[in-house]
């Protein structure tokens, strides 16, 4: 077996290439990062490329924003394409229409709840344009400010100034596709125990290029070799790294927990390898509609959020069963929630509270250490 691994081992960089080459598969990646880290992370990406001897024709760009400018603190009609959901507010279908005036800087747009008249045909809701409102002058939060055109899809194609002046106040961010896994068959060659040489086509699945808890970017992977599953990650550095896991066991026997009422199995969570545990949550918090917070205004560390923006749940899998942490609340725009189990969790879930909007990102790799696991 370990002649198969050393194969694997000599054809990293062939995988490495293509692998990160894939458009969809890094930019997606890229994208589902801490907001921030998205552009060094790809600059890294590429630049690794570059020390892996890949072709620099073939090194990701960033995506385009979904429209230029509309950054200043300024009013903008706004250009909204995208298709129309209902005959509730026009023939159903694509649609281009502009709506506004709209206070700067705009940051997107999206669909939400429909306001339609009872017995009208919806499919989905009316659209909602995001903007930082303006108060005496000064930025204020993110708001969603609706618009009635009733739509299942929606995207800004331009954005104008209403009195015409310089539009010069920067551009969005740029929109990352959602993440996807990435197939690549690897041809390997290697001499089993009778000396013999034996080719192989071995079909490998990459899911999401992942930060490790200090910073290190990993592209975790599966394959199948005589019937059994095995997983991996290549570490992104210059060393290239790179491990193979044994095929999955059980994280516990759940003894004890045979007897107990079965559980909701909506609420069933599968187990995840040792190197893909949860071990907290990064959450930023923003300000869409109507809410009842109270903001407490603190000194020397960041205001506060009250009763609570929203609320976490991590799970673990325990033999058969799933069980899930209590409720933690979320008080403030930006924070980090450690796992509270010490081995780690295998899914995290995040409820906003009415009128708030909440981005999270689960931070994985192997459990931190305790005490007891280096007694």
């Amino acid at each position: 077996m370990s002649a198969i691994f050393n194969a694997i081992r000599a054809a990293q960089n062939a995988i490495a290439c293509p692998v990160l080459a894939a458009n969809d598969y890094v930019l997606g990646s890229v994208g589902s990062f801490v907001p921030g880290l998205n552009a060094p992370a790809l600059a890294a990406i590429n630049a690794l490329r570059k020390l892996y001897g890949c072709d620099p024709g073939d090194d990701v760009q960033p995506p385009l924003p979904e429209f230029t400018g509309g950054q200043c603190v300024k009013r903008y009609n706004v250009t909204l394409s995208g298709t129309r959901a209902s005959s509730c507010l026009g023939t159903p279908g694509p649609f281009s229409q502009i709506a506004g005036p709209i206070w700067g800087p705009i940051t997107g747009a999206f669909v939400g709840e429909d306001n339609c008249p009872p017995g009208s045909t919806v499919a989905q809701g009316n659209i909602n344009i995001v903007a930082r409102s303006t108060i005496g002058g000064s930025l204020g939060p993110l708001q969603a400010r609706p618009v009635a055109i009733s739509a299942i899809s929606v995207g800004i194609s331009n954005v104008t100034v209403v009195d015409g002046t310089p539009d010069n106040c920067g551009d969005p961010e740029p929109v990352y596709p959602p993440p996807i896994n990435y197939d690549i068959d690897v041809d390997i060659t290697y001499n089993n125990e009778e000396g013999d040489e034996v080719n192989v086509t071995i079909p490998f699945i990459f899911t999401p290029i992942q930060v490790d808890f200090n910073g290190t970017l990993r592209m975790p992977f599966t394959f199948d070799f005589g019937g059994n599953t095995f997983t991996g990650n290549f570490s992104l550095d210059p060393e290239f790294s790179l491990t193979i896991n044994p095929p999955g066991l059980p994280p516990g026997t759940g003894q004890g927990t045979e007897d107990l009422p079965p559980g909701d199995p909506g609420d069933e969570v599968e187990p995840v390898p040792p190197d893909q545990k949860i071990i907290g949550v990064v959450v930023t918090s923003s300000i869409v509609g109507e809410q009842q917070l109270t903001t407490i205004a603190t000194q020397n560390v960041p205001s506060i959020l009250a009763p609570r923006a929203g609320s976490i749940k991590f799970a673990y899998s325990i033999g058969v069963s799933t069980f899930w942490s209590n409720d933690i609340d979320v008080k403030g725009d930006r924070v980090f929630i450690p796992c509270p189990f010490s081995q780690g969790a295998d899914f995290v879930a995040v409820s906003p509270a009415p009128g708030i909007e909440l981005d999270w990102v689960p931070i994985r790799g192997y459990a931190l250490a305790t005490t007891a696991d280096i007694q």
